[in-house]
Order: structure tokens, then sequence, then C-alpha cells
């Protein structure tokens, strides 16, 4: 169900108009077909089948699985996806392996991939990723399936992994934490 459709729900609306008037009420998230009361310690109601109340202990418990519910989200509170509210964009890295091709095709495969010079980003760059180091790259999830289609027109062998990741980096100047 679309936030929209929400609208069209008098139940489901009179029930979050009524949930964001509650002071123990944090925030309400929906995702996919369930809404989710995001409340204080002080709150303890049972949940529904459309409805679940998660204690915000429980919302960033990093044993919990609401990682997609971060990534996924919409807050009805603010109007906003919760990723941006908390400042965090879907990243995919890519680990990969040029082994088995010539140092020719090894040249022409990280020219397109990550350009030449300084001058030069590749597509990497154009598509707003970061070159982690050699044989490692991230992108925004949104770009990943372009990245793919390189790695298999050029037959690379690859790995990816999900990640989620500050929208702004934590360190200035490329320092890093040992000083």
């Amino acid at each position: 169900m679309p936030v929209n459709d929400l609208r069209r729900d008098d139940k489901m609306k009179r029930t979050v108009g009524l949930l964001s008037k509650n002071k123990n009420v944090l925030d309400i998230i929906k995702n996919g077909n369930k809404i989710y009361a995001v409340t204080n310690e002080k709150l303890k109601k049972k949940s529904t089948d459309n409805l679940q109340f998660i204690p915000i202990s429980e919302f960033f418990n990093p044993d919990s699985s609401q990682a997609e519910m971060i990534e996924g989200g919409y807050s009805l509170i603010s109007n906003k996806n919760l990723s941006e509210i908390l400042g965090l964009n879907s990243q995919i890295i890519f680990t990969y392996n040029l082994q088995n091709l010539s140092s020719l095709e090894k040249s022409k495969f990280s020219h397109e991939l990550l350009g030449r010079g300084k001058k030069s980003n590749g597509l990497v760059g154009e598509l707003g990723g970061k070159i982690l180091g050699k044989g490692c790259i991230t992108v925004p999830a949104n770009n990943s399936d372009k990245i793919s289609e390189i790695m298999k027109k050029w037959s690379v062998k690859f790995s990816t992994e999900k990640v989620m990741a500050t929208q702004k980096p934590l360190l200035r100047n490329g320092g890093s934490f040992n000083g």
C-alpha cells in the first residue's frame, strides 16, 4: 500500500491520526503493507496484523531486524524517508578480481570503470561512487545494475554487499582515526 493509499483507508487514517497525537509515540513509519509505531518505553500496546509497536530501544538495537525498515521506511510524521532522516543511503560494495583478464583487457576495463588519470572519473565517478581500494568500489544502490552490467560484459568475477552509509563523510580532508 503506497503512502497515498493510506489516505484512502479511513480506519488506518484514523489510527495514524490518534497515534500521532499520543506523546509516547515518537514516529509512525510505513514500510510495505505495515505501519510501525516507534514508542518510548512507557507505551505498552499489543501489535495487530497491520500495526506493530516497537520501543525505541528495540528499533536501534543492532540485533533486531529493523535494517529493512530503516532503508525502506517512510515517516508519516515528518513525511520523509527514514534513511533520509537518519542521514543514511543505501550503497553496494563491489569486490572484484581481474585475474582472468589479459593485461590489455585489464587496462581497458579499468579505464571504463575507473577512468583515465585524475581528470576522468570513469563510470564509478559518474554514478556517484567511490574507489575504496584495489579491486573494491562502492556505488549508490540505485546505480548498482550499471556496474554489474560492466562486470558481466568483461566476464569479471565479483561479489556484492549491500550496506547503509552516511551521506556525508565522518572524517574531513581524508583524515584517519589514528591521528
